[in-house]
């Protein structure tokens, strides 16, 4: 009965694996279709009451689903079945011929790694068996053998995935070494290591060379093996470090890949990089052989030194190091000597001055580079370097003129001050676009100093000097307003630059602080008539501007706009401007109604999807729809707006919906009244809303009014009722609720 109930699920797993396996095992299993009638089959089935359409891309993604679940489900089964049935070890040999079949043919991410779980699953029950049962022991180490035949064999070779990272091939080794965790010996594992690592290391073949480095990167990335790969880790270090300079790509890359996998497994994952380090005597008394790969490394290009072999002798190679031509070459190697110096920088005057002396742009830039590595050491630079530093600045380069001002504002010195503050004063705005780094450090310098001047004179300069200047955080303060001419310049800016991110550091420095002078208000006033414009071109920046314009009195420019501002297709972070202006408009005035748009708004984003943009309006009206049939928001909002507007916009909202999308309100789903509303989907929710507020304003003696209503929610009535084809479940419950709502009224 047993082994019957076996043979079916096998026969089962293979018939829908058969199905399964030309789509994920394809090359490319996100697009691939197969050359077959199979869309008019398709076109027969039905999903969730909607017809599938016959696009081809939709087609293959849904296929592409299917024979993923599919293959999830027998690599679950093929990994669990045997343990649970207790199956013979023949059943055991057939579950492994199809992870390993899977494994090295499969191209689908999610295809492969579950059949590394199964295969896990698998091989660990194997572990168990082999305690009790002696005909169970070998049996690993056979299927070790095999997976590592598939290496050695140039048929086998030329079928495995040369493209994303050897796909399942990493895993299926990990799966099977994983069977020694919690074992103090783990012999499947070093068999492994001492198996791959000569095939990592014959270039001769680069494409078993590719997939045995993914094999090893996998292995010391498990974080089962714990210490046992650490001790792998040094040769494993030096031959990644030796494949940084192959002639192939592939082996290129796969050594920096192995090589970054190498440097967690050694130095730890921690939060910060300043924390995921260890002292170099360690590092190299633990490592003794990796010292000596990267001297012989760093010196390729260099002379050699006749100094002994200790960190410190990394130093003269770093500074000459620090004058190559290219640009990434010189900040590593001051990111390096700022590592390994542990000398006072005073100790090295002769070397700084003949460099500077030297005026080779490359090394000039190099060296200051070194100066400003380390904060700590830079209290030791010698006062002759740095007066040689200024007496030569004003003939760098821009990059180096650049660190600088960074040095200036480092050091605090009022000499050093005083000189990068002429370096700024110097400059127009025709710098380099590759140059940008100097309008960073003149921004920061300036907004440290607090120097009016400077920050006058950085904008005025425009372009990317003042985007780099409104950028800095401590810019947009209530202090950077006080001056007239920067303020006046701001607006300038916000009105004319052709620079988006320029224009919303302005409006946020002016949104920080005070407008007090009317001709600054009368310039900001003409910003009303760019808004609509600027609801194409930038979002952020259109709600800065309602905002700004709504500070300096402009209500009535504003309200024309949040309507159109709210709607749901806007981008939040312009919805959230809306709130916001929509809360200050309502709740910062002694009104008793608001304008129509500011009403619609307010309802909008109360009701909005993001939590972010319904945020302003929940802090101030709560955001539980109905608390016993009563809605404190709308009688809120029907005491804020004009009876005469009221029934448009309620009609408009509550059935004519921008989108009748399922949206789920996900973050607050347990504030809203499930009861009363039934499903909290938007269009459903504003509905009850809708007719809460109509049956508040027939809640009146005045018959014409009630006539008036009834008409309109009629018409309303038989238009959704006209458009039978175009009916979602959405429209239907819309339509049984307006139907019973007007046999009530």
């Amino acid at each position: 009965m047993k082994e019957t109930l076996i043979n079916t699920l096998f026969k089962i797993c293979a018939k829908a694996n058969d199905f399964a396996i030309p789509v994920v095992n394809a090359s490319s299993p996100e697009g691939f279709l197969p050359e077959s009638d199979v869309s008019k089959d398709f076109d027969s089935f039905k999903l969730d009451g909607r017809r599938i359409a016959s696009d081809s891309t939709e087609l293959a993604q849904l296929l592409l689903v299917m024979c993923w679940r599919i293959t999830k489900s027998v690599s679950m089964l093929m990994g669990s079945m045997c343990a649970v049935l207790d199956a013979e070890i023949k059943y055991y040999t057939k579950c492994m011929e199809y992870f390993v079949k899977q494994l090295t043919q499969g191209r689908h991410r999610g295809a492969f790694e579950l059949a590394a779980t199964g295969f896990t699953e698998l091989c660990q029950e194997v572990r168990k068996r082999a305690s009790k049962e002696p005909h169970f022991s070998g049996l690993l180490d056979e299927w070790l053998d095999d997976c590592l035949a598939i290496l050695k064999d140039e048929e086998k070779v030329k079928r495995l995935c040369n493209t994303r990272r050897s796909a399942g091939l990493p895993f299926m080794f990990v799966a099977i070494c994983s069977a020694d965790v919690g074992r103090r010996s783990k012999p499947l594992l070093m068999k492994t290591m001492m198996e791959i690592f000569p095939l990592a290391e014959d270039l001769a073949d680069e494409e078993v060379a590719c997939h045995a480095r993914n094999i090893l990167r996998a292995l010391f990335r498990e974080s089962n093996f714990g210490e046992n790969v650490l001790q792998y880790a040094e040769k494993a270090m030096v031959m990644s470090i030796a494949g940084f300079a192959d002639k192939t790509w592939a082996l290129r890359n796969t050594s920096a890949m192995m090589y970054s996998t190498l440097s967690s497994r050694i130095f730890g994952v921690k939060k910060t990089d300043d924390e995921q380090k260890i002292s170099s005597s360690e590092f190299f008394s633990r490592f003794p052989v990796l010292q000596k790969a990267l001297m012989d490394n760093l010196g390729l290009r260099l002379f050699p030194t006749s100094t002994g072999s200790t960190e410190v002798n990394f130093i003269p190679n770093l500074i000459q190091l620090s004058g190559t031509k290219v640009w990434k070459g010189r900040q590593i190697a001051a990111r390096c000597f700022a590592s390994l110096n542990n000398r006072p920088l005073s100790t090295f005057e002769e070397e700084f001055i003949e460099i500077l002396a030297s005026r080779n742009e490359n090394r000039v830039h190099g060296l200051l580079l070194l100066i400003t590595g380390d904060k700590e050491a830079l209290k030791t630079l010698s006062p002759r370097v740095l007066n040689e530093i200024i007496q030569r600045a004003s003939h760098f380069s821009i990059p180096s003129q650049s660190i600088v001002i960074k040095l200036a504002m480092m050091l605090n010195k009022e000499n050093i001050l005083t000189f990068a503050e002429k370096i700024i004063l110097s400059k127009s705005n025709k710098i380099d676009l590759a140059e940008l780094n100097f309008y960073e450090n003149a921004a920061r310098f300036s907004v440290q100093l607090d120097s009016e001047k400077l920050m006058l004179h950085i904008l005025k300069m425009g372009g990317n000097a003042a985007r780099a200047l409104v950028a800095e955080e401590s810019f947009s303060t209530d202090k950077t307003l006080k001056t007239k001419d920067i303020r006046d310049e701001l607006v300038e800016l916000l009105i004319k630059s052709n620079c988006d991110e320029t224009r919303i550091g302005c409006a946020r420095a002016l949104l920080s602080g005070k407008i007090e002078d009317d001709i600054t208000r009368c310039i900001l006033k003409d910003l009303a008539g760019e808004i609509r414009m600027d609801l194409v071109k930038n979002s952020e920046l259109t709600g800065l501007v309602l905002e700004l314009l709504l500070k300096i009195g402009e209500e009535n420019a504003v309200a024309r706009h949040l309507s159109e501002a709210s709607k749901p297709h806007q981008h939040w972070i312009l919805r959230r401007s809306a709130a916001l202006c929509c809360v200050e408009i309502i709740f910062g005035s002694n009104k008793k109604t608001v304008q129509p748009e500011v009403s619609e708004c307010l309802l909008r984003c109360w009701v909005d999807e993001d939590g972010d943009v319904r945020e302003p309006v929940v802090e101030r009206l709560g955001d539980i729809p109905f608390v016993d049939g009563k809605s404190p928001f709308m009688d809120f909002w029907l005491e804020k707006v004009e009876q005469g507007k009221a029934l448009e916009i309620l009609a408009r909202i509550g059935f004519r919906n921008e989108s009748e999308a399922f949206s789920l309100f996900q973050e607050r789903a347990t504030a809203f009244d499930v009861v009363n509303l039934n499903q909290n989907f938007e269009p459903i929710l504003m509905t009850r809303l809708a007719l809460y507020g109509i049956k508040k304003l027939a809640d009146t003696d005045e018959v014409e009014k009630i006539r008036a209503i009834s008409t309109d929610l009629t018409a309303i009535l038989k238009e959704i009722s006209h458009e039978k084809e175009k009916q979602t479940e959405v429209t239907k419950l819309q339509f049984k609720l307006l139907s019973d709502f007007i046999a009530d009224l």
